[in-house]
């Protein structure tokens, strides 16, 4: 009778919160000025001013130019998807899972057949 009472009152609860308007949850915080959001950093700027501060004299930061390996361009192209490794494992993981389930479902079935019948109370009157 406790757990019928307590899914009544989850259920209940349930459906007010949903029946709420969503200002009664959270303030619109759209209406609020930009300056209270964190400001930007450069860091490219932020590390030429703290090497300066260190070294005395002026650094230029450069970012150090891109590298690419032509090994690392062919293989990008290619579609991926596993191979022929991948296909085999997925088809032995079906029929594993096939099998078992055949093999469950014959265990029930036997485990159905050896079970006796016992015999329902009649109600008297």
């Amino acid at each position: 009778m406790n757990i019928k009472r307590s899914i009544a009152a989850a259920v209940v609860v349930s459906l007010v919160a949903t029946a709420l308007p969503a200002t009664a949850w959270a303030a619109d915080d759209s209406n609020k000025a930009p300056a209270s959001k964190a400001p930007a950093v450069d860091l490219r700027a932020s590390t030429e001013r703290a090497l300066a501060k260190v070294t005395g004299e002026p650094v230029q930061v450069t970012a150090p130019p891109a590298t690419t390996k032509p090994g690392l361009r062919k293989a990008a192209k290619g579609g991926g998807g596993g191979g022929g490794m991948g296909t085999a494992m997925a088809i032995i993981g079906i029929a594993a899972s096939i099998g078992t389930t055949y093999f469950v479902i014959k265990e029930m079935h036997k485990t159905e057949s050896q079970l006796t019948p016992t015999p329902t109370p009649q109600i008297v009157r």
